[in-house]
C-alpha cells in the first residue's frame, strides 16, 4: 500500500548496532594527496555482474576494469583519516561534532551519510564489533 512504512529487511541492523560498527577501509583504497591539498581516494573498478557472467560462459579472460577517482571535500578529507579500522561509527561522530562545532545528531547525520555512500562504492567495511561478555563489563556502582 503506497505511504506505508515497509517492512525491515532481514539483514537491516539497529541505529546502535550500526553505531558500534566499525569501518574498515579498503585496502585497494590509494589515498592521494594533491598539489592543492585536496584528498583523492583512487580505487579499483571492477566489472558488472552481466560482464563477469558472460566471460565465464565464454571462458574469457577480462581485462582490468580500471580504476576510478573520487575528490573528497574538507570534511570527508578530515572523516577519511580518521577511519582506521579502530574508531567505531560513534567515536567518529562524536569527534567530528566537537571539531567541526557541530549538534551531535547533525555530525551522526553527516558522518553515517559519508559513510554508507563510501560503503556503496566499496570503499569502507562496516564491521560489528564482538559482543562483550557480562564478566567482562564493568559493573555499575
Amino acid at each position: 500500500m503506497r505511504g506505508m512504512p515497509s517492512a525491515p529487511t532481514p539483514d537491516a541492523i539497529s541505529r546502535a548496532q550500526a553505531l558500534a560498527a566499525v569501518p574498515v577501509p579498503n585496502e585497494a583504497v590509494q589515498t592521494v594527496m594533491t598539489e592543492t591539498g585536496a584528498t583523492r581516494l583512487v580505487f579499483p573498478l571492477g566489472h558488472r555482474p552481466w560482464v563477469k557472467k558472460l566471460a565465464a560462459m565464454t571462458r574469457t579472460t577480462l581485462p582490468p576494469a580500471g580504476t576510478k577517482v573520487l575528490e573528497l571535500d574538507e570534511l570527508g578529507a578530515w572523516t577519511w583519516r580518521l577511519i582506521d579500522g579502530q574508531r567505531t561509527v560513534a567515536d567518529l561522530c562524536t569527534e567530528f561534532a566537537a571539531s567541526w562545532r557541530l549538534h551531535p545528531r547533525e555530525a551522526e547525520l553527516a558522518v553515517t551519510a559519508f559513510l554508507r555512500e563510501l560503503g556503496k562504492r566499496g570503499l569502507v567495511l562496516l564491521v560489528a564489533k564482538p559482543a562483550v561478555d557480562n564478566a567482562e563489563k564493568p559493573s555499575r556502582i
